[in-house]
């Protein structure tokens, strides 16, 4: 009646624990598309404050996040919308 009620997305994270001069994660994936459309954000686990996280694709299709000067207790997160069907 009402159609999706959901936007299906998967995602992976990474918990950064420490302070670091920077983070550097880097997701691949099998087919072309698989993360198109990709998007990332960080989480402070100690406050629960959410914000948006810049990532690059390559040229290969893989996502990648370089983090510089990374904050302990970050959660960083990359999203993808997985395919219908």
């Amino acid at each position: 009646m009402f159609g999706l009620r959901w936007a299906p997305y998967a995602w992976q994270g990474l918990m950064n624990r420490y302070a670091c001069d920077e983070v550097h994660l880097e997701i691949r994936a099998e087919g072309s598309r698989a993360l198109r459309g990709a998007f990332a954000s960080e989480t402070d686990l100690g406050t629960g404050l959410q914000k948006p996280l810049a990532l690059t694709e390559s040229s290969d299709g893989a996502v990648l996040i370089r983090y510089r000067d990374c904050p302990p207790r970050t959660l960083i997160r990359v999203y993808w919308p997985l395919e219908p069907g």
